[in-house]
């Protein structure tokens, strides 16, 4: 903007609020009033600019296009709801068009504009879904309900499926890559559970217990010292609420979104040695070996729950560390017989567990950080509200909080765009097509019977109409 320009606008932005300050003689009701009339000004000024980019594009418009009105359409902004007035055209086809929509990127059928959804996406991941409505109400002026927040996430999730159906091949290359996996459970919705709801300790007290469990897992380069810290590197976060062949499936596609999969030579994976973890479904990525390894933490934590205190407990961390299994699992059956009391059984239990993932122990390295990466990414938005999930949201939010925080943006909204060649042949066809539809009438025996009376033909199944029928009358 030319700074002259400009500087008109401030003064009589100035003007307009000037005679406000004389009457209060107070700043901060200043501030807050003129939050609110520029606020409403820049909404104003941007409906303004569309209807003039508007009657602009008419005097340039096909000739075949003909127009068929100025309807009304509201869109909600960051900056308010802008309400303007655009043009409908018909082209050539019988199509609707919305020139102003369609160059200016604006999503069809959207009640909000890109700006306020990615706003309201970022705000929901790490606040409630009431407290986001009502922050964008405090940013804007408009009030937006937690559950039309709730529909966003739940597009969002469905955007970023799209994308990471649709993504191109990584060219990232890595000779050596590490996935991690862990389950995280979340309280699971009923249907009647808001009915009980009469006084909050009891409906809490009442409420059923039941859960399921998300599958979560990290992709990432490797590890580096920052500092005195060791940070991941080109981290790329899944999670799901299907089944193990689902969570593999997006763990390759996130590798292969990423990386060159032909640099590939190791994938090393740990988990916690058990189920759809221990399961891996990476062999399919290129000709990569994969290397299954047990997340440390759990065996850490195996240990300390059978040995809560005790110079015995140290010397068997030292065989955990130094990864050896079979002397960490004798050595707990050496114990066994001294051990009284409920303790007994958990000793028990962490032979089992050191001896069924010997392989996995042998195999361990620096890894050991999906039980962070739970806490801090999922379990830190999902549970710590108090509420409980469908399992289709559950999954819609993790999606958004693996984008968010991996430090990717969050998937806009599609917009519309005018018709390449590709549409133009299909819609092209399309009208060849409905149009001997349309011509076709019923059939006798002594051959093609004409429709009794006098009236326009109806135009074909479907949204468009060629203009060849326009007016044509039959007897």
């Amino acid at each position: 903007m030319d700074s002259t320009m400009r500087d008109g606008v401030v003064d009589a932005a100035a003007r307009y609020l000037y005679g406000y300050l004389e009457a209060t003689e107070d700043l901060d009701a200043l501030c807050l009033r003129s939050s609110s009339e520029m606020r409403g000004i820049a909404a104003d000024a941007v409906a303004r600019c569309i209807e003039r980019f508007d009657g602009d594009f008419r005097a340039s418009a096909p000739r075949s296009w003909s127009v068929r009105g100025r309807p009304a359409r509201t869109v909600v902004t960051t900056m308010g709801a802008v309400t303007y007035r655009r043009t409908l055209y018909s082209d050539e086809y019988g199509r609707n068009r919305y020139p102003a929509d369609e160059l200016l990127g604006i999503p069809r059928r959207a009640r909000f504009s890109s700006d306020a959804f990615l706003w309201i996406l970022r705000r929901v991941s790490t606040v409630s879904f009431r407290r986001a409505a009502a922050d964008f109400e405090a940013l804007s002026g408009v009030r937006v309900s937690a559950m039309c927040v709730w529909r966003m996430v739940q597009r969002e999730g469905g955007l970023i499926r799209e994308a990471a159906a649709s993504a191109p091949p990584g060219t990232v290359s890595q000779d050596r890559v590490f996935v991690e996996s862990d389950g995280i459970f979340l309280a699971l919705q009923s249907p009647g559970r808001r009915a009980e709801a009469i006084d909050r300790f009891l409906y809490e007290q009442g409420r059923s217990k039941r859960s399921f469990e998300m599958k979560c897992g990290a992709v990432y380069a490797g590890k580096a010292a920052v500092g005195k810290r060791a940070v991941r590197g080109n981290v790329s976060l899944v999670a799901t609420c299907g089944g193990r062949d689902e969570f593999w499936g997006a763990v390759r596609g996130a590798i292969g979104a990423d990386y060159a999969v032909g640099d590939i030579a190791e994938i090393r994976a740990a988990s916690d040695g058990g189920g759809w973890c221990r399961d891996h479904g990476l062999e399919g990525v290129g000709t990569a070996a994969v290397t299954a390894t047990l997340d440390s933490f759990h065996v850490m934590q195996a240990i300390w729950r059978a040995f809560p205190e005790g110079r015995g407990r140290d010397w068997l961390v030292s065989l955990a560390l130094r990864r050896r299994p079979e002397a960490l699992a004798d050595a707990c059956a050496r114990m066994l017989p001294r051990v009284r009391g409920p303790r007994r059984e958990r000793v028990r239990a962490l032979e089992r567990y050191v001896r069924g993932g010997a392989d996995l122990i042998r195999n361990a390295g620096n890894l050991g950080t999906m039980e962070a990466t739970n806490a801090y990414v999922w379990a830190k938005r999902m549970k710590s509200f108090g509420c409980s999930w469908s399992r289709r949201g559950a999954e819609s939010m993790a999606l958004l909080l693996c984008r968010t925080c991996a430090g990717k943006p969050p998937v806009p909204q599609p917009k519309d765009a005018f018709f390449d060649e590709g549409q133009l042949r299909r819609e092209r066809a399309a009208v060849a097509r409905r149009g001997a539809e349309a011509a076709r009438r019923t059939t006798s025996g002594s051959g093609w019977e004409p429709p009794r009376g006098r009236y326009v033909l109806e135009k074909a199944p479907g949204r468009y109409l060629p203009n060849s029928f326009v007016g044509v009358f039959v007897r």
